[in-house]
């Protein structure tokens, strides 16, 4: 299945990471992600209702950046993967997380974790 819809830059803020003045400060996560689903009969139709509305799935990713906390961003980035697969025309899903601010000695703009999931 080669069909995609792709979200990119969807900017959360969120609490996330192993140092505490992370998760109190709080910052900006950017989220990709490729969702994987047959559109052909949306294509055909025409129809909203015969496809993955993002304007349904991004709240819900939203949610889980904002309100849920994780220590890594591989946990997030799972979380995020599991609640798009539950849409049931999703076969696949792959999904980038990035932070800017990194408490680390070297000159990074920002780092990410990116993970592919399947049903």
């Amino acid at each position: 299945m080669s069909d995609k819809i792709i979200i990119k830059k969807l900017k959360v803020f969120g609490h996330h990471g192993i140092h505490k003045e992370e998760r109190d400060a709080g910052q900006d996560f950017v989220v990709d992600l490729e969702v994987t689903a047959d559109l052909k009969k949306a294509a055909k139709a025409d129809s909203i209702k015969k496809t993955v509305d993002y304007s349904e799935l991004i709240p819900k990713v939203e949610r889980v950046v904002r309100e849920e906390q994780f220590d890594l961003l591989e946990a997030l980035a799972e979380r995020i993967a599991a609640v798009v697969l539950k849409h049931k025309l999703v076969s696949s899903v792959k999904v980038r997380v990035a932070k800017k601010k990194v408490q680390l000695e070297a000159d990074v703009k920002s780092v990410a974790v990116e993970i592919k999931r399947k049903k």
